[in-house]
């Protein structure tokens, strides 16, 4: 007994005050280690929201070619990295696909902000499909990407600069798993948020009325349960669970207990106990439904994001929207989770797949995302790598 105390005691205490590796590239002067700028860009892209925390990036810098346009020297592609998809609960991978969306639209605002234009196309190979994508996965990039610089926005400064103060938003903002509470957002609210959307293939839509906010807490909660308890998609998020110091600082991704509000020595007493009792599946997924449903029942704002098709780059573009949403909410002082589970495509959720359609969407419509809103407590961020591991050099 004394040799657990003093064990414990040893870990409470083990903490010297440096910041961790996992939490380097969330430091606001990060970027300013590297001097090409498409690295730059990318360490402020890898601080996207993202599916499980996978952080599926690829980043392939394009070196110019002889006598070719200046610009060509600011190029680089964006790939999606197949070694972090999620084949058991994102088959088609669809949100790892919104992922890279993200990661553009966050980049971009960086971009601006350094005095660059970032000028985005989407998938200049073609598409990958929805079935047998791997392959083409590595083949085809998500975008192609120049940076020019923009003089005028260098001279100018950076207080005039269009979405600046989303870019101050790119290292506070973080995904909180806690309990929410205050008002639904009000109309002022929402509209600030809509205004954002320029997509004419996507649709905001916010639910604040107790009749929809029921059945979105039901069918979610629905959700949650089919899923912690399918043992083969329960396994997927527990290997993506750390929930140990040396597995952040070994891995710095997947899913941690910091952004549901545990710090400090209660998150140290549950680390350390963990390695002693490693939990099951089962126990994991029990666990996992009981924190989900407190939460979910206390969002008093849910919001979608509904597409007319479900194009890989409709995809790609919820994913720049869903960015540009989060950043601007978080200069509001709002906080939002998304609850993908009822949009999943796994053969076990069809049912309330169906449900959550045949309530929200119109015929042929994919709600891409549906996320809880409100007010709550600060959390910690989660890990991230160092930018350059996932930077690559072209072969050209």
């Amino acid at each position: 007994m004394k040799n657990i105390v003093l064990i414990i005691l040893i870990s409470v205490c083990a903490y010297s005050g440096d910041i961790p590796n996992y939490y380097e590239p969330w430091q606001p002067d990060y970027y300013q280690q590297f001097d090409d700028i498409r690295i730059q860009v990318a360490a402020h892209g890898l601080l996207a929201p993202n599916a499980h925390n996978t952080q599926p990036w690829i980043i392939k810098l394009i070196e110019p070619i002889e006598d070719s346009q200046p610009s060509t020297g600011l190029s680089f592609e964006l790939y999606t990295d197949t070694e972090r998809l999620l084949p058991e609960t994102d088959p088609p991978a669809r949100q790892i696909t919104i992922s890279q969306g993200t990661f553009l639209e966050t980049a971009n605002i960086a971009a601006n902000h350094l005095g660059y234009t970032f000028a985005i196309e989407l998938f200049p190979k073609g598409e990958y499909g929805s079935s047998d994508f791997k392959q083409k996965m590595q083949e085809k990039p998500v975008a192609r990407i120049i940076l020019t610089e923009n003089f005028v926005s260098r001279f100018i400064g950076t207080n005039f600069r269009e979405f600046d103060s989303m870019y101050k938003e790119i290292f506070d903002r973080v995904t909180n798993r806690t309990v929410y509470y205050g008002e639904p957002l009000n109309d002022e609210e929402m509209t600030g948020l809509q205004t954002l959307n320029d997509y004419p293939n996507l649709t905001f839509v916010f639910f604040n009325d107790n009749e929809s906010l029921e059945k979105i807490r039901q069918l979610t909660i629905d959700a949650v349960e089919l899923e912690a308890t399918t043992e083969s998609k329960i396994k997927e998020t527990e290997r993506l669970f750390r929930d140990s110091e040396k597995e952040k600082k070994e891995h710095r991704d997947g899913i941690t207990m910091m952004s549901g509000g545990l710090n400090g020595f209660k998150l140290q007493m549950i680390q350390f106990f963990s390695n002693l009792f490693a939990l099951n599946w089962e126990k994991f997924g029990q666990i996992w439904i009981k924190s989900e449903t407190r939460n979910i029942q206390t969002a008093p704002t849910f919001a979608m994001i509904i597409s007319n098709d479900n194009s890989r780059t409709t995809q790609v573009e919820t994913g720049m929207l869903y960015a540009r949403f989060q950043l601007k909410a978080s200069t509001m002082g709002i906080s939002m989770q998304p609850l993908s589970q009822s949009l999943q495509e796994f053969p076990e959720m069809s049912e309330l797949y169906k449900q959550v359609h045949n309530e929200f969407a119109e015929n042929g419509q994919t709600i891409q995302m549906l996320v809880r809103m409100g007010r709550a407590d600060n959390v910690l961020h989660s890990p991230r790598r160092d930018v350059m591991d996932i930077i690559i050099q072209s072969e050209n």
